[in-house]
C-alpha cells in the first residue's frame, strides 16, 4: 500500500502545472481560470462521492468493497487525464472540452483517498 501510494501521488503533484498547460495550448486566461478553478471543486465533491461509493461497496463486498472502489477511480481517471493532455487539440475552441473533462476527473478520479486509503489506512 505504501509503494502504491508513492507512485499514486504523483500525479497528483503535477496537477498544479495544469494552469501553465491550459495557457501554453491557447486557450484565454479568463477560461484558464475558469479551468483551474473547477478542478479542486470537482475533486472535493469527488472525495465526499468516493466515500458514498465506497461505503457502499464496502456494506455489498465487505473486504473487496474500498478496493474495488479505488480500482474504479484509477480505471475512470486514467483515460480522462489521458484526453486533457492528448486527446484534445490544442486551441481556443477547447474550453469546454477541457471543462467537461476536468469536471468528470473531478468527479471520478478522486475516489482513493477518501474512499479507500484514509478508511483503510486509518
Amino acid at each position: 500500500m505504501i509503494m502504491q501510494g508513492i507512485f499514486g501521488t504523483i500525479p497528483w503533484s503535477v496537477m498544479g502545472y495544469m494552469t501553465l498547460f491550459f495557457q501554453l495550448t491557447g486557450i484565454a486566461d479568463g477560461e484558464v481560470a475558469v479551468l483551474s478553478g473547477v478542478g479542486p471543486i470537482t475533486g472535493a465533491l469527488g472525495n465526499l462521492l468516493g466515500g458514498l461509493v465506497a461505503d457502499f461497496l464496502a456494506v455489498r463486498l465487505l473486504l473487496h468493497g474500498r478496493p474495488l472502489s479505488a480500482q474504479i477511480t484509477v480505471a475512470c481517471g486514467i483515460p480522462l487525464i489521458y484526453l486533457v493532455f492528448q486527446g484534445v487539440p490544442p486551441g481556443e475552441g477547447s474550453f469546454g472540452v477541457y471543462l467537461a473533462l476536468n469536471i468528470a476527473f473531478g468527479l471520478l478520479g478522486s475516489w482513493a483517498q477518501s474512499g479507500t486509503n484514509f478508511p483503510i489506512l486509518s
